[in-house]
C-alpha cells in the first residue's frame, strides 16, 4: 500500500518545477517498499534510507523557505498551503516508513 502511495506521489510532482528530483526520492521509497515486500531490504539499508530522507527534510525546511510558493489548485489551508511543507512532510513520511519496514525486518543476532 505504501509503495502505491509513493508511486502516485511521484507522479503528481511531474508538474513540479524540479520534477526529476521529487519523482525520483518518491520512488526510491517505492523501490524500497517493493523490495521490503519480496524480502530483499536489509534493516541497515533501510535505516540509512530513513536517516537520509529525515535530513533531507530538515534541509529542505531550513533552507527552502525562501522558494516555498503557494500552489494554484491546491487547497489554500493553513500550513499545507505552502508547498515547502508539503514536501518536508513528504520526506519525512517516506522516512518513517523506511524505519518502520527496517523495524520490522531487523532479526537479532541470538533470535531462532
Amino acid at each position: 500500500m505504501w509503495g502505491t502511495l509513493f508511486l502516485f506521489s511521484g507522479v503528481v510532482n511531474f508538474n513540479d518545477p524540479d520534477p526529476l528530483i521529487w519523482v525520483s526520492l518518491y520512488w526510491t521509497g517505492a523501490g524500497a517498499c517493493a523490495a521490503h515486500a519480496f524480502g530483499r531490504l536489509r534493516p541497515r539499508t533501510s535505516w540509512t534510507l530513513a536517516l537520509l530522507y529525515l535530513l533531507l527534510g530538515l534541509w529542505v525546511a531550513r533552507h527552502g523557505i525562501e522558494q516555498s510558493h503557494l500552489m494554484k489548485g491546491f487547497p489554500q489551508f493553513g500550513l499545507l498551503r505552502e508547498e515547502i511543507v508539503r514536501e518536508t512532510l513528504g520526506l519525512w513520511l517516506v522516512a518513517g516508513w523506511a524505519l518502520a519496514m527496517g523495524a520490522q525486518a531487523y532479526q537479532p543476532a541470538d533470535a531462532p
